[in-house]
């Protein structure tokens, strides 16, 4: 393998040192291919199963040490021409010359001879192999983008891709699901995928099918077709991996699809073709083996009637019928086994089928080994006169047979349904009752003894609460009362609570902002979740009082935490709060100041929405209405707030001369953790922050944990700029130009004299500041010293006049640079 790695090197350097991508590179790119099937396939070659991992290391060291210079560029095209010559296959193969000349597609139709002709497809394999090694981990993002910019552009490629898919037999279709995954190529009809999808089902392709999935994720899929596929198949890993690669975070769709087929096939399937046709037939009529029973006759019938589209349980023979022996007192089993054996069947024999089975085993050995003064028993001679064959003659019409293959389901499927119940009643997670509720509430009461005001905690019926809302107007004060909605949700799959008023919604985007967490983070719980985590029945929460909750740890032990809770800062208003107790029919009735002292609870602002119009505003509310100022205001303009990163830093400081909070994240302020990448840093910080991400990169929106992105169009930065205004109405931004340091986002700024501002500035500056400018601002964040030129005024106005129109405000024109110590070297001027 040495040899064959300098080989390739120096003809890689020769073809690259013409650096143009001409007929000599195909011609290149067919002898290392040559040469890589000589190393493979040769006399000298490595023999024995390493040597696919030998050759895939050679291959993997080659290709790092030519990525390594200049020539990164020239590499990938001229790989996909090996690629290319390696995935195609001859028509024909000569055991004299197994080095291929003409890389002609195959078009043989027969398996044997397509499997004779295949030479090539596993050295491809591992030229991918060896590529994917390049391109993955963190210090090869560069070469994984020159891979991906070599998928898009390379119309070859793209030309063979599409090719292979329309025409199965044109290039083994699992090395085509590679190729497509490695190059990242998905611009393709989404009719020929589907077609390799049929193939890739056929052939029972699974693993290859999921990567094909994957690299065409926007393609509407029928999964549930593909998991139905695979289950009939028997292949329950690939079925699996396929539902927990793409089930969406709050569907159960393609689980409910693989239960169902699962159940269809393994319990409710039980006419195995292979035990009846071969196995039991064989069995029941085989003379080798002496078949017994105690009124056998009987249960054959019901075992005919049971499955009367099977002819096994027609004939039996050799058969020896026990009961037929004519035993003194023998009218039962048991009894025969106590006559024979000289004790009877124990409880656990006569409960237990196979137990009972063996009692006649050896029933039957001490008939044939009797002693001849034993006269209680027959001889053996006799009883062999017993062994005949016992057969069911009676036939059932079509319709009965019907009716007893419906009735044989049922029974099928009523069995399971008692046995899920039977499960489900074994496996009942232990709730939280009211008693429990009451005693954890009376262990708070002892801890703070001092409270001043009421601290009892009641259990009221539905009835008990509509006849206090009828009492008399002296009674008023009990109507100030909040009924609260305890909802159990998961941050992150950590559990917690959210107490809100029962008339609202949870806004569940306003939540997550204020968590710190993206919206997809946040999600409600199951039915089963909300009474196996959290101890409760849904519809009977309790606002506190929840089960422990044990943390995923690495470590061995981790102790119990208590669950977080959240509430609504409105609840404070209300004398009272009313909520979930643990039982269905009654409520608990405490005072809100008792509430909130005697628990453990983050209170936010804002996280609901009315349900309706009708019941938009609380009782709280309203009262506070009475006394708020019913004057109308304007409402205020919507202020947008922005995250750059680094890509687009130069538009944020733009955004920030007319005015608009611009946060420039810097990626080596937030360090990388063995959780959190720098990326999920930044977007929950703008997620907290109630910050729009101005980006370039096309997949940050896409991710789990991303909130509000924008991806800009263009890499041109005054194109971004006006993009940007343009998207968020910031053109009519005329009175807030110049209120932010474009430096470092600050809106505070101090006048200071022109003597201190002076002080400020280098000597080259203070020569061209006119000694006209008297009036100085400093930035109090960064130190910063701004004024108003000779042309301020002017400017300003044709920039605001451009704004207003729509138009560029700036458009950067190229300059002239001076050679020698005179050279301009100043940067462009912001707009």
């Amino acid at each position: 393998m040495e040899l064959l790695a300098a080989e390739l090197v120096e003809t890689f350097h020769l073809c690259c040192n013409a650096m143009q991508y001409n007929d000599s590179t195909a011609d290149t790119a067919a002898q290392w291919a040559r040469r890589i099937h000589v190393a493979f396939y040769g006399a000298t070659s490595t023999r024995g199963s390493n040597k696919f991992l030998v050759l895939e290391s050679t291959l993997t060291q080659v290709f790092t040490h030519l990525i390594s210079g200049e020539s990164a560029h020239f590499f990938w095209k001229f790989v996909v021409q090996v690629l290319l010559v390696l995935a195609q296959e001859p028509t024909v193969v000569q055991s004299t010359a197994p080095i291929v000349n003409s890389p002609k597609p195959r078009t043989l139709t027969d398996k044997k001879s397509f499997k004779t002709c295949q030479p090539n497809t596993p050295l491809a394999f591992l030229v991918v192999n060896a590529l994917r090694r390049i391109t993955s981990g963190d210090a090869s993002s560069e070469q994984m983008t020159l891979c991906r910019l070599e998928g898009r552009n390379n119309k070859e490629l793209l030309h063979f891709c599409t090719k292979g898919l329309g025409n199965t037999s044109y290039i083994d279709q699992k090395l085509l699901v590679e190729l497509l995954g490695l190059f990242q190529i998905n611009d393709i009809e989404p009719d020929l995928v589907r077609n390799a999808m049929e193939h890739l089902l056929a052939s029972k392709s699974h693993a290859a099918l999921i990567k094909l999935c994957e690299t065409f994720s926007e393609v509407d899929w029928p999964f549930d077709t593909i998991v139905m596929r695979m289950v009939q198949t028997k292949d329950w890993t690939s079925a699996e991996l396929l539902v927990r690669t793409f089930e969406e975070d709050d569907g159960t769709a393609l689980a409910k699809a693989l239960i169902d087929e699962t159940i269809n096939l393994r319990d409710f399937k039980r006419d195995n073709d292979l035990l009846f046709a071969s196995f039991l037939s064989r069995l029941l009529t085989s003379p080798q083996w002496l078949k017994l029973g105690f009124g056998f006759d009987s249960d054959l019938k019901v075992l005919h009637q049971t499955f009367p589209e099977h002819e096994v349980f027609t004939t039996v023979e050799p058969f020896l019928d026990l009961n037929t022996l004519g035993l003194q007192s023998a009218g039962s089993l048991s009894q025969c086994v106590h006559h024979v054996l000289g004790k009877p069947m124990d409880k656990d024999q006569m409960n237990y089928a196979a137990l009972d089975a063996l009692c006649l085993v050896h029933v039957v050995n001490k008939l044939q080994n009797r002693s001849d003064n034993d006269n209680r028993l027959p001889c053996w001679s006799e009883v062999s006169e017993r062994i005949v064959k016992l057969g069911h003659t009676t036939s059932l019409s079509e319709n009965e047979v019907l009716e007893a293959i419906s009735h044989r389901v049922a029974y099928q499927k009523k069995w399971l349904q008692q046995s899920a119940a039977e499960n489900k009643t074994h496996c009942m997670p232990q709730l939280v009752t009211p008693q429990d509720i009451l005693q954890i509430w009376e262990d708070r009461r002892r801890s703070l003894p001092n409270l001043t005001f009421d601290t009892t905690l009641k259990f009221l019926t539905k009835a008990q609460i509509t006849a206090m809302l009828d009492a008399p107007q002296e009674d008023a004060d009990t109507r100030d009362f909040i009924a609260v909605n305890s909802i159990c949700i998961f941050i992150n799959e950590t559990p917690s609570v959210v107490c809100i008023e029962a008339n609202c919604k949870l806004d569940m985007a306003q939540f997550a902002r204020l968590c710190g967490v993206g919206r997809r983070r946040v999600r409600l719980t199951t039915a089963s979740e909300c009474r196996r985590v959290f101890g409760f029945t849904p519809g009977t929460v309790a606002p506190f009082g929840h089960k422990p909750w044990t943390p995923k740890s690495e470590e061995e032990s981790t102790q119990p935490v208590q669950i977080e809770v959240y509430a609504d800062s409105r609840l404070q208003d209300a004398q009272y709060l009313a909520a979930g107790s643990g039982s269905p029919d009654n409520v608990i009735w405490i005072e809100s100041k008792a509430f909130f002292a005697l628990t453990s609870i983050n209170l936010l602002d804002d996280i609901t929405i009315p349900r309706d119009s009708s019941c938009s505003l609380s009782p709280t509310s309203i009262a506070a209405d009475r006394y708020s100022d019913t004057t109308e205001k304007e409402p205020k303009p919507l202020e947008y707030k922005f995250l750059a990163d680094s890509m687009v830093t130069q538009v944020g400081r733009w955004l920030r001369t007319i005015g608009v909070d611009v946060v420039a994240w810097n990626p080596d302020d937030a360090k990388a953790t063995r959780s959190k990448d720098p990326k999920s840093v930044m977007l929950a910080y703008a997620a907290r922050d109630d910050r729009i991400v101005l980006t370039r990169d096309t997949g940050l929106p896409s991710r789990r944990d991303a909130g509000a992105c924008f991806v800009l169009s263009d890499d041109e930065c005054y194109k971004q700029f006006r993009e940007v205004k343009l998207q968020f109405g910031l053109l009519d931004q005329v009175n807030t130009r110049s209120s932010r340091c474009a430096r470092c986002n600050s809106n505070a700024f101090s006048p200071i004299d022109a003597v201190s501002a002076r002080k400020k500035m280098s000597e080259r500056l203070c020569k061209k500041v006119p000694n006209s400018v008297a009036t100085f601002w400093n930035c109090d964040g960064c130190g910063r010293v701004y004024w108003e030129g000779p042309k301020y005024t002017p400017a300003m106005n044709s920039s605001a006049e451009s704004s207003l129109a729509g138009r560029v405000v700036y458009r950067p024109v190229p300059r002239k640079r001076v050679a020698g110590d005179r050279s301009d070297t100043r940067h462009l001027p912001d707009p």
